[in-house]
Order: C-alpha cells, then sequence, then structure tokens
C-alpha cells in the first residue's frame, strides 16, 4: 500500500501523463472536495462502536480511496479530522503505541461489516501491513 504523502503528492502534482506510445494524456481533472458527500460516505462505511479504535493513517487512507474512485480533490488530514467529528462528536483520539513509536487512533468508531473496508482491513495480509 502506498504512503499516504505519495498518493496526495501525486494527485496534487501530476501534470501531463506519459504513456507507453511516447504521448502525453491530460491528467483526470478533479472536482473540488464535497463535505456532504464525505459525510454520506462516513455514514455508509463507519459506526459508533465502544471498545474498538481505528489508526487515523488507515482512516485518512480509505478517505483517499474514495476520493479517488469519485475523483475528488481530497483534504488534509487535520481538515478531514473536523469532518469526521461532524458525522461522529462523540469519538476521542487515544495514542497507542509503545514510546517512540506511538500512533494515534479514533476510539469508539468501527468499520461497518457491509463496507468494503472490512475486508481490506481486517483480512490477515492487511493487518500484517497496516497496522
Amino acid at each position: 500500500m502506498k504512503n499516504t504523502k505519495e498518493i496526495v503528492t501525486k494527485i496534487e502534482t501530476d501534470k501531463n501523463i506519459p504513456t507507453s506510445n511516447g504521448n502525453v494524456q491530460k491528467p483526470i481533472t478533479l472536482r473540488p472536495h464535497s463535505t456532504p458527500a464525505t459525510l454520506m460516505w462516513l455514514e455508509n462505511n463507519y459506526e459508533l462502536a465502544e471498545g474498538v479504535c481505528i489508526p487515523r493513517s488507515v482512516l485518512y487512507l480509505h478517505y483517499i480511496d474514495f476520493c479517488q474512485i469519485n475523483r475528488v480533490q481530497p483534504v488534509n488530514a487535520a481538515s478531514f479530522g473536523k469532518i469526521i467529528r461532524q458525522q461522529f462528536p462523540q469519538l476521542t483520539t487515544r495514542r497507542l503505541g509503545t514510546r517512540g513509536q506511538s500512533r494515534y487512533h479514533y476510539y469508539g468508531i468501527a468499520i461497518k461489516e457491509n463496507s468494503a473496508y472490512y475486508q481490506l482491513s481486517y483480512s490477515k495480509k492487511s493487518v500484517q501491513l497496516q497496522w
């Protein structure tokens, strides 16, 4: 899986895309960010759940994936955090891990079992790669 910064940088900086035959292809135009669409996506894919936590970086990568699929310009991680709190105001943030290796997590939110991200996040290979 690509680094979040690499994905966002690629979306923001691609001007022309060279093709295999030497021609240059115009990049795909991204629509401006839509908070209502993001809130709907959050509602469809996540739910409140006591005792469950998700790394903030994983949730942001899911959001970047949503933006790429829908050709929407993503917001930065801090702005995305504000959008999440609009949808789930009772969320808390926890810093988990050992000293020097800690990561921030959203506590009180889970991926819905019918979400495409559920299988992606909880398959054995994915858990080893992401978390």
